[in-house]
């Protein structure tokens, strides 16, 4: 064999090394990666498992209707207060007797609102990004 072509097969395989090595260190930067959105994703497990029955109580604050009743004191005055009624189960809360406060209050219904369908939908990619990660712990088995 030639100088020359001594000179390319040792080229060829120190090429050969250090792409292994490369893909090696890709590997492992990967698993680093994956271990790091594994945790990530079990905080967030944990955080909406938290929040979980604080909002299916408030829930049940959509079922409720807002009601201005009015009243009469002794002295013949008419007036109004708010309440939030609920059906099932039954009860009344007062709300006031200023529009401001019946504002808060529709207000704090739509966060509520707003706020279930954000955990619901934090839930569903939980679960999408939990096969992904499934997924990808089989391609780094492959890999090595």
């Amino acid at each position: 064999m030639s100088q020359i072509e001594e000179e390319r097969k040792d080229l060829k395989e120190e090429l050969e090394s250090v792409g292994a090595r490369e893909i090696a260190n890709t590997i492992a930067s990967m698993g680093k990666k994956l271990q790091e959105m594994e945790k990530m994703l079990e905080d967030l497990k944990i955080q909406t498992t938290k929040l979980k029955p604080f909002i299916e109580k408030l829930k049940e604050w959509d079922k409720c209707e807002e009601e201005k009743t009015w009243v009469k004191n002794k002295a013949g005055k008419k007036y109004f207060y708010y309440y939030i009624k609920c059906k099932d189960p039954y009860r009344s809360i007062y709300g006031g007797n200023s529009e401001g406060k019946l504002k808060k209050i529709k207000q704090s219904k739509k966060a509520i609102k707003k706020l279930a369908k954000n955990i619901e939908d934090i839930e569903a990619l939980t679960k999408k990004t939990e096969k992904l990660l499934e997924e990808a712990r089989g391609f780094e088995a492959l890999l090595k």
